[in-house]
């Protein structure tokens, strides 16, 4: 086949081990073997005698592959997109990557030790393919830190580290630079030294700021209103971006083509002290926020309620003290919320959207002061204060019940809406609504021979 441009076998269950035939394929652009239950090691003769001169894509991630990486790849001269995650691929990163044209580097989830090289990226002749870099090396045992020469990348969009590591190293006079592009950071259990990556990080390159995810192993920088991705997140589609595993409402989710619609900031596991800095309740395009297992103290600060698209906030495990901001009632949006294990008191919040949160006395355990109507520990009304009290019980009441009235009224609008925007539709487009009734038909009469062919199975039997 000396004209094949594209093999795709992904998704089979096929098995041994990838032949050296492969490296054969002169006009190939394009391999695709992942998904599949392929063993053995790379073969070693890409590149080879100028062989496989067009082979841009080069797709082999979950499968049982072994080994080490052939420097052969190097030789490809074409080869932008390299994607071998998920494997059990071992040994050293070889230094030819310097010299390649690669956008796109996914080696995440092997078994990788050594240095990261430098993966200089040589602006590709094919630049409509990709503008940017996307490195991601996380979940190996590589060392050393993040190379300097990664300053070269001026469109680094990727750089996913999380895991990687210990003890990493993060020159801080590179953070200007590399980070002015980026969409996604990953950091997260790599041991970075305290203000590696500056606290004021964030100050110095606000203007060009689109970084929409951050998971830092790092005490976090002020001036978090200046972090513009995550005020007005940009959209626009990525296709390299790949995916990304977060733990979104206390459940780890992977993010593949919404990734750019997700506004995230983990701190989560480190040993941050200090109070939560007000300027955080600036990000008003912030969809989730976990401060959980670190050292935390002070306040909740009171205007957290500024985040009004949270979906989650977990700031649990932590030493936080007094009141629970009567804020947090108003964010309408929130799913998930874990305040438990800290050390604050009064009564707990009993707002609409804070009501339909399941199980209210996990949100709060942990906190020894902290009392209400769902937690085993009740609040009392002193006896110099009981009048006051019932009259403020009764306040609270009637304004549960106006608020639990205008909900009601939202709902039942909203279904009307989208009732009759159904049915109305129906009713004035006449061709709408012979295709409804036809697709209906066409599904009774499937239907019925199904039910048919099984009763007359049945019957033979």
């Amino acid at each position: 086949m000396p004209y094949l441009t594209i093999l795709y076998l992904s998704n089979n269950q096929i098995e041994g081990p990838i032949p050296n035939s492969l490296c054969h394929f002169t006009s190939l652009v394009t391999l695709d073997l992942q998904n599949n239950s392929l063993t053995g090691v790379i073969p070693n003769c890409w590149g080879l005698g100028q062989i496989m001169p067009n082979l841009q894509g080069l797709i082999l991630s979950n499968n049982q592959i072994k080994g080490p990486i052939p420097e052969s790849l190097c030789q490809l001269t074409s080869l932008i997109f390299v994607d071998i995650q998920n494997n059990s691929l071992s040994g050293e990163i070889s230094d030819c990557w310097a010299n390649t044209t690669l956008s796109f580097v996914r080696l995440s989830y092997n078994k990788l030790k050594g240095r990261i090289p430098c993966f200089n990226n040589i602006i590709s002749k094919r630049s409509e393919i990709s503008d940017g870099f996307y490195l991601h090396l996380n979940h190996n045992m590589l060392s050393g830190g993040i190379p300097s020469c990664l300053s070269d990348h001026k469109n680094l969009k990727v750089l996913d580290m999380g895991k990687t590591m210990s003890q990493a190293k993060f020159p801080s006079g590179l953070v200007p630079k590399i980070l002015r592009n980026l969409k996604y950071l990953g950091l997260e259990e790599t041991s970075l030294p305290a203000l590696s990556l500056g606290r004021y990080a964030p100050c110095l390159i606000s203007k060009s700021w689109t970084l929409g995810i951050i998971i830092l192993q790092d005490p976090y920088p002020r001036c978090f209103s200046n972090l513009i991705a995550m005020t007005s997140p940009d959209t626009s589609s990525d296709n390299f971006l790949g995916d990304v595993s977060e733990v979104i409402q206390g459940i780890e989710r992977t993010y593949t083509s919404t990734l750019p619609y997700l506004v995230d900031i983990d701190l989560s596991f480190n040993k941050l002290v200090g109070s939560i800095p007000d300027d955080m309740t600036k990000i008003s395009g912030l969809m989730s926020l976990n401060l959980s297992y670190n050292q935390l103290s002070g306040t909740i600060p009171e205007n957290i309620g500024g985040l009004n698209k949270l979906i989650s906030l977990d700031l649990s495990m932590n030493k936080l003290r007094g009141s629970i901001p009567a804020s947090i009632g108003q964010i309408y949006t929130l799913r998930h919320l874990n305040l438990s294990y800290n050390n604050l008191s009064g009564r707990i919040l009993t707002g609409i959207q804070l009501q339909t949160l399941s199980d209210q006395a996990l949100i709060y355990a942990g906190n020894p002061y902290v009392c209400g109507d769902a937690l085993p520990m009740k609040c009392k009304i002193k006896i110099n204060e009981q009048g006051k009290g019932r009259s403020d019980e009764s306040k609270g009441d009637n304004e549960e019940k106006l608020k639990k009235i205008g909900f009601d009224l939202v709902v039942m609008s909203g279904f009307a809406t989208g009732f009759w925007g159904v049915v109305g539709c129906l009713v004035l487009n006449r061709r709408w609504r012979y295709a409804f009734f036809k697709h209906l038909e066409d599904g009774y009469n499937w239907l019925y021979v199904k039910v048919r062919v099984a009763k007359a199975k049945i019957n033979r039997r």
